[in-house]
This record gives structure tokens, C-alpha cells and sequence, in this order.
């Protein structure tokens, strides 16, 4: 008996030992299948021409991304990724598509996103297009710009006046630049550009549309310059000076005192000059006395001579010895079309207290003298050596006869109006220098030469004169006089 019992007892504890390790491993199992992995989130899709780059955000190590053009599709394509990124390559051009992901775990595929759908471009070109910028520099054109793409490409440039480019102007080029001209001012173009062969067929998409309009506006830079004649001081040392200064200040006109007619053994003074200047520059009365010693010169690349007049100043032979003038010039500004009236002239000098009275009268001269030639109420710039003391205050007839013309001073109009000078530059310097080394300074600012303005802007007004840190002329003084320049811009 206690020999069965020692043979039952191991076989007992055996099958107890065998039911909780059953029990333990059905107890487990359960875990495994019910273990929960959500679906992915955010599914994002980015295409570039066949390429498709999908991210999304989940918790699983491995997905299964599948792309198909419809919902459920049996030839759907499979991709098994590890991370939350995958890379779809070789789709078909001009395709829509659906992309989902869904988990892989160890109990298999778990719930799918929401599907992300994207659809691929048209069939990718070999060369990425063009980027275009545009530039103006004159009223009646537009220059579209952009880096070469490959050497030896040709471009074909689109030009349209609205966005549709319905029936646009274009033209091949095989040069990274293209000027349209004979545009409207006031219209808004648009532009693009793409790569092309030699048979004009496309080997990049259209560039990013630019768009915009011819120049509006561009600055004017006008001077008046008494340069001293030439049998005064040593006019050889004294004329490359007056070169450098006027060249300096890079003006478009400029209205010249005191360039007499001839000069002792050569060429004549305001002949002689405007060579120097170069050959872009010319006179707007080259003939040896009809304005006297009151001559105009400007540059022909910028300014376009329209018409040129003068009127004689009654009275001036009984100050001074010698008819003077008021001259005047039509221009056309090259860059944009506008045009403006250009007015010199060069008063008497004060010879007795009668002297003060013909300079108003002069002043009533150019006031009448402009309006008769200008019936088109141009845009007008007065310059001068006004020969006249006085500060510019409401006692001084000759200031005042000028501004009850019509005309503004640059330094007197009220900020913010047209015709005040925004920028001045050694306004406190005198025109009138008298071959000091040491500028003259004067803070009420007499009224010898100056500019007038019709109203328009004036960005800068300015006393040339090369000093040093002293306030002494550096180098050769050019005249006795300073010049005096203004940049504006015609209304």
C-alpha cells in the first residue's frame, strides 16, 4: 500500500504542475491578441514630377504604405517601411492617387489612415525653369532678366498684358536677357520664360510670372554754373577743374554764365568746354552771339532737344556794357517721355541803386518772357546767376517778382510741398567764392545762383565745392563761383 501511494504521488503532483502551466500559457495569450496599435495620422503627400514623399505620425516601428488610384484596388502597390517616411518612385505622369498606411505588428496589419490623396504633374522636363526678374529703365520698355540655366540654351520669353496669356508677344532668345519695347507707360505687363531646343520644344515648365509696369519716373539732375571768363584767372588750369566738377556731379543739363563768346587765341570758351565734357554732350545754341555769354549744355544720351528760344533783357547794356539774355530749351527726358521747359539767364551786376531796379524788371522779363513760350504749361527749372545781394526774404523784389511767377524756391517751400528740397548739402556755403581758399559761408543765403522749380519733387539740392575737413578748396579752384545742382523729378 505505502508503496502505491510513494507511485501515485509523484504522478498527482506531475498533472498539477502540467495544469498551471497550461493555465499560465492561456492566461498569456489573450495579450498578444489584443494588443492595440492605432492608426497613423496626418498622412502628408509631396510630389515632385513622378516622385511621391509620404510622412505621417504613428507608433509603430514598421508600416505598410499602399498607393492605388482608386479605393481598395487589387493593384494597389505595397511598400513595407520601417520609420514614418516613404518614398514612391516611377508613378505615372498626370495621375490622381490615393495613399494610405497602416501598422505591421506582430499580430499583423492594423487599422489604415484615412486615405491622402495627391496627383503627380504633367510628364517632368529635363530642366528646371528659369527665374525671371524685371526692370525698367525707360517709359516704353520692360527688361526681363535671369540666370542661364545651361550653357548654350535657348529661352522662349512670353509677354502678355494680362495673366491669361491668351495672345501674348514672345520671342527666342538665346541670351539670359530681353528688352520689349514701345509699351504703354500705364499698362501692366506680365512675363514668363522656359527652356527650349533648337526646334522651340519645351525642355523646362514656365517660369514663376512676373509682372510690372514701364518706368514711371526717374531723377533729373539739372545745374547752373557762372564758370568765369576765360581771360580771367588761367583759364588752361582752370577748365579741366570746371570739367571735373560739372562731371562730378553727373547732371543731364546744365545752364552756364559767363561763357563769352570767344576767348583770346582759340577756340571759344563754351565751345572749348563742351568738348571737354565728351561727345555725348552738346550746346543747345553752338552760334557765336545770339545768347551771349548765356549758354545751355546737356548730355544727348539722357536729354532729347525739342526747341530752344530767347528773349533779350531790355535795359542790360546800361548796366554792364552787354545785351543779356533769358534762354530757354524744350527737352524731352529719354528714360520717360516727359518733358520740361529749361530756363537760363544771367541778371546785371549791381553798378548804381538804378542797377536794382532793372534786375526786378529783368525778373518781370523771365516770368513774362516763359509763360508766352510755353503755352503747354510744361514742367519749367530756372537757373541763373540772379546777381542780387539781397537775402531771399519778401524785400527782395527780385525773390519775390520770380515766386509770384509761379515758381518755387528749394530751400524756402514749406516741407512736404512740391518744389522742397528734401536732401540739402552745403547750404550754408556761398555761391560766390571770390577765389577765397577758405569757402565762404552765409547762413542767410543770398540770392546770387539758385535754381527755381515749377512744383515737382526735389530729392536734392546742393553748393558744389571740394573742401577739406578745414573748410579750404582742395586742388585748382575752378571759378569764382560756385556751381549749384538739384536733382528733381518731373511730375
Amino acid at each position: 500500500m505505502a508503496q502505491r501511494r510513494r507511485f501515485i504521488l509523484p504522478a498527482l503532483l506531475a498533472l498539477a504542475i502540467a495544469a498551471l502551466l497550461s493555465t499560465s500559457v492561456l492566461t498569456r495569450s489573450p495579450a498578444v491578441v489584443a494588443e492595440a496599435v492605432p492608426a497613423p495620422t496626418g498622412v502628408s503627400v509631396s510630389v515632385r514630377g513622378t516622385v511621391a514623399v509620404i510622412t505621417w505620425t504613428g507608433t509603430a516601428d514598421r508600416y505598410l504604405v499602399e498607393i492605388a488610384t482608386d479605393p481598395g484596388s487589387a493593384a494597389a502597390r505595397r511598400l513595407e517601411v520601417t520609420g514614418s517616411l516613404a518614398v514612391v518612385e516611377d508613378l505615372v505622369p498626370q495621375t490622381r492617387y490615393l495613399a494610405r498606411v497602416s501598422p505591421v505588428t506582430v499580430a499583423g496589419q492594423g487599422p489604415a489612415s484615412a486615405p491622402a490623396g495627391f496627383t503627380t504633374p504633367a510628364e517632368g522636363f529635363p530642366l528646371s525653369p528659369p527665374a525671371v526678374t524685371l526692370a525698367s529703365t525707360s517709359s516704353t520698355s520692360l527688361t526681363a532678366a535671369w540666370k542661364e540655366v545651361t550653357a548654350g540654351a535657348s529661352y522662349l520669353v512670353e509677354l502678355s498684358p494680362d495673366a491669361s496669356f491668351a495672345d501674348p508677344e514672345a520671342r527666342v532668345v538665346t541670351e539670359s536677357k530681353l528688352t520689349f519695347d514701345k509699351l504703354s507707360r500705364k499698362r501692366v505687363y506680365h512675363v514668363r520664360a522656359r527652356v527650349v531646343d533648337a526646334a522651340g520644344q519645351p525642355l523646362s515648365d514656365w517660369s514663376t510670372e512676373v509682372f510690372g509696369q514701364p518706368l514711371q519716373s526717374a531723377p533729373l539732375t539739372v545745374g547752373t554754373y557762372n564758370i568765369l571768363k576765360s581771360a580771367r584767372k588761367d583759364w588752361s588750369k582752370r577748365k579741366p577743374a570746371l570739367v571735373r566738377t560739372i562731371l562730378g556731379e553727373d547732371p543731364d543739363v546744365v545752364g552756364l554764365q559767363e561763357a563769352t563768346p570767344s576767348r583770346r587765341g582759340g577756340t571759344r570758351q563754351y565751345l572749348a568746354l563742351t568738348n571737354a565734357l565728351g561727345p555725348e554732350w552738346a550746346l543747345v545754341d553752338a552760334s557765336s552771339g545770339s545768347t551771349g555769354e548765356t549758354r545751355t549744355v546737356y548730355n544727348t544720351t539722357r536729354l532729347q532737344l525739342e526747341s530752344s528760344g530767347h528773349h533779350p533783357i531790355s535795359g542790360s547794356k546800361r548796366y554792364g556794357g552787354f545785351q543779356r539774355y533769358v534762354t530757354w530749351a524744350v527737352f524731352t527726358q529719354r528714360s520717360t517721355g516727359k518733358r520740361f521747359m529749361f530756363v537760363n539767364t544771367h541778371f546785371s551786376p549791381r553798378t548804381s541803386s538804378a542797377s536794382d531796379g532793372h534786375r526786378v524788371s529783368a525778373a518781370r522779363q523771365l516770368v513774362a518772357a516763359v509763360k508766352r513760350a510755353n503755352p503747354e504749361n510744361l514742367p519749367v527749372v530756372v537757373v541763373g546767376d540772379f546777381n542780387t545781394g539781397m537775402n531771399r526774404t519778401s524785400s527782395n523784389r527780385v525773390y519775390t517778382t520770380i515766386l509770384g511767377g509761379g515758381y518755387r524756391d528749394p530751400l524756402a517751400t514749406a516741407s512736404g510741398r512740391l518744389g522742397h528740397a528734401e536732401k540739402t548739402i552745403r547750404v550754408n556755403v556761398k555761391t560766390v567764392n571770390r577765389y577765397r581758399r577758405v569757402a565762404p559761408r552765409d547762413g542767410f543765403a543770398a540770392l546770387v545762383d539758385h535754381i527755381f522749380v515749377t512744383p515737382m519733387r526735389v530729392k536734392e539740392w546742393e553748393v558744389v565745392a571740394r573742401l577739406d575737413s578745414r573748410g579750404r578748396f582742395i586742388g585748382t579752384i575752378p571759378s569764382d563761383h560756385n556751381m549749384v545742382r538739384a536733382t528733381v523729378e518731373l511730375p
